[in-house]
């Protein structure tokens, strides 16, 4: 690591000065007032074990004064890697930069930050003092924590930027990447597939079930489970059929020929423009049908606005008195008995609009969610303008709702009728009210989710199974085909062709972008399964002619809860004019570097330190005396909470 270091010294040093800019940053951004390691503190002679040798808790006294300062800065790396909740994570990482001399003197530290331009009326020397007083910690020791920031970041920036990939890894990885194969594939879904009889969840096991995933979002938790309920409400309404009107209006005096004559003389000239298309002169006998549709749908936009603006004033006429915040009404807790009715509002507008009283109808007594709204004929396409330019729907306007959290562009609440609706074909009218409204919360009661954890339960235990016959379903598929394995278990297979692990069209523009598998989706395991049996198989003959059971891949798939079988029948590889070709611009090497970075998230976490290190942290720590409540001293693994390992 030291020659990797010197060889690199140049691109190291002009990284250090862009960190101390960095740092800068971080700490006139960060609130100090975190204090996430004021908990971390013991009082035994020995804090842990490592390659053998004791370290004291006098070291764990400075590693953890170390971490204040860290905190005080703000440094948004070191906080996302975990450091601030593990002092041994700290402890190793700036062991490991030690041991490769990539930690600078803390002369070398300052003069950097003197060479840094600070912010107006910002010193080295003051930025150091200041965060030795956020950190309630020594300048000496602020110094020391900043040089060995620095260290911990070259060490992981050197390993990162030194391109580990050989030229050979790298044809590999892009053989791996661009083989393109042919087959059929076969997805056994525990949640779908029929043979397996698994027993019924107990009691027991779905109230376990609720508690580990209640306040999951719905299928957005491990294997698809979740609980949480979402956004639920009731509604009622009322419908004005606008036929209806249509009909009334039939019999309306301006539709006598007298008046629609009298329309059409008016309105001459927009008859006439459409003469010169005609075979024959027009007169107001041979346009009187058109021009008494036009008169009466004239008519009908009229009385339907009228009743849209009686109802909607009806409405806002109980709210006089009501007073107001922030665009909501404060409703008193009688509100039901004062608010108009819609069966009164609906007798309102027959004695008005001289139509049959509409009938109140409700979504039920359940509550449903807002995307079931879209089902309820008429009111599932009604729509209203009266809200902005736009036309708002009723699904809209019920997700705006003020017990969901409200919105400021759509004020909606429980107990106060949306603006009145339209649907755009029909033209009826509705009047619309969420009578009650509850918002998304966790599932506390079996009951309340009953069917959905005895349906996850059951493809859990049904997987459980299945994952044990991975050996004779593959058996099965080399000797009879996938076709008996889907006849077995209820399921159908798919054929693929040219499917490889990325898609190669965009690999020229150093895009790696994975390719589905037919009823699957894209799912690194089963991919790297098929990658791995296709390049296990010979080349010096055609795929069809190696042993079926060596082109036959079963995987199981814990997390979707389902088993791939799949077939291959082809394979196609890449040539060495192909790859020189993608290589070229040094494109294929930044994709490939990819699973570098993951490679590198493993080699630099706690865990994997710790097994390098052989550190192990005491089995106990005795918190200080003044400390009431043992639950705030944290539950970080060997920071001496009675769990600690």
């Amino acid at each position: 690591m030291l020659k990797l270091f010197r060889k690199n010294q140049r691109f190291v040093s002009i990284a250090m000065a862009g960190f101390m800019i960095l740092l800068l940053v971080s700490w006139l951004l960060t609130d100090s007032s975190t204090n996430i390691v004021d908990n971390l503190r013991m009082n035994t002679t020995t804090w842990a074990v490592s390659d053998g040798e004791s370290i004291s808790a006098s070291e764990l006294n400075d590693t953890i004064a170390e971490m204040r300062v860290l905190e005080g800065l703000g440094d948004r790396t070191i906080a996302g890697m975990g450091v601030l909740k593990e002092p041994g994570y700290w402890y190793l990482l700036v062991k490991e930069a030690n041991a490769s001399g990539l930690v600078p003197p803390q002369q070398e530290t300052l003069r950097e930050l003197s060479m840094t331009q600070m912010p107006d009326g910002v010193t080295p020397e003051g930025f150091v003092a200041t965060l030795a007083s956020r950190a309630q910690a020594s300048q000496e020791t602020v110094l020391k924590t900043l040089s060995n920031l620095t260290g911990v970041r070259r060490l992981i920036t050197l390993v990162a930027s030194a391109g580990r990939i050989s030229d050979e890894r790298l044809r590999r990885a892009a053989a791996e990447m661009t083989m393109t194969m042919d087959g059929d594939v076969l997805i056994l879904d525990a949640g779908k597939i029929a043979g397996i009889d698994a027993p019924a969840p107990d009691a027991a096991a779905l109230e376990a079930q609720l508690k580990a995933h209640g306040n999951t979002e719905q299928g957005q938790g491990e294997k698809g489970f979740g609980y949480r309920l979402p956004n639920q409400l009731k509604l009622e309404w009322i419908v004005i059929p606008a036929a209806t009107i249509k009909a009334k209006l039939e019999q309306s005096p301006a539709l006598s020929n007298v008046e629609l004559r009298k329309y059409w003389i008016e309105h001459e000239a927009e008859f006439r423009a459409k003469e010169a298309t005609s075979a024959s002169p027009m007169t107001f006998d041979s346009q009187r049908d058109a021009v008494r549709e036009k008169v009466l749908g004239q008519l009908l936009d009229a009385e339907l606005a009228s009743i849209s603006k009686f109802a909607t004033d009806r409405v806002q006429m109980d709210l006089r008195s009501v007073p107001s915040a922030g665009g909501y009404w404060t409703l008193p807790a009688d509100w039901s008995s004062k608010s108009v009715s819609l069966t009164a509002l609906g007798q309102e507008l027959a004695q008005r609009f001289g139509i049959d009283a509409p009938a109140v109808q409700t979504s039920g007594e359940g509550w449903i969610q807002i995307e079931d709204i879209a089902a309820i004929p008429g009111i599932g396409t009604a729509s209203s303008k009266r809200v902005g330019a736009s036309d708002v729907k009723v699904q809209q306007l019920a997700a705006a709702l003020k017990e969901f959290g409200g919105s400021p562009t759509l004020p909606t609440q429980r107990g106060v009728a949306f603006p009145t609706l339209a649907e755009p074909v029909s033209r009826d009218l509705f009047v619309v009210r969420a009578t009650d409204a509850q918002a998304a919360r966790a599932a506390t009661a079996v009951d309340e989710v009953r069917a959905d954890l005895e349906a996850d339960l059951k493809r859990v235990a049904v997987y459980d199974i299945l994952a044990t016959r991975l050996d004779a379903l593959r058996q099965i598929a080399a000797a009879e085909g996938l076709g008996a394995v889907g006849v077995t278990y209820g399921a159908v297979s798919q054929p693929f062709q040219a499917l490889s692990e990325v898609n190669t069209q965009f690999l020229q523009f150093g895009m790696r972008m994975g390719m589905p598998i037919p009823g699957l989706g894209n799912d690194e395991t089963a991919m790297s399964a098929l990658v791995k049996a296709a390049m296990a198989l010979p080349t010096d003959k055609p795929v069809a002619d190696a042993p079926a059971v060596d082109r036959t891949v079963v995987v199981a798939l814990p997390d979707r809860l389902a088993v791939m079988v799949a077939q291959l029948r082809g394979i196609d590889r890449m040539d060495r004019a192909e790859y020189e070709t993608l290589a070229m611009g040094g494109r294929l090497r930044g994709i490939a570097m990819q699973d570098e970075v993951k490679d590198m998230q493993e080699l630099f976490s706690y865990a994997a330190l710790k097994r390098r290190h052989n550190f192990t942290t005491m089995a106990e720590v005795v918190a200080e005396p003044e400390v009431a409540d043992p639950g705030t001293l944290g539950t970080t693994e060997g920071l001496g909470t009675g769990n600690s390992k």
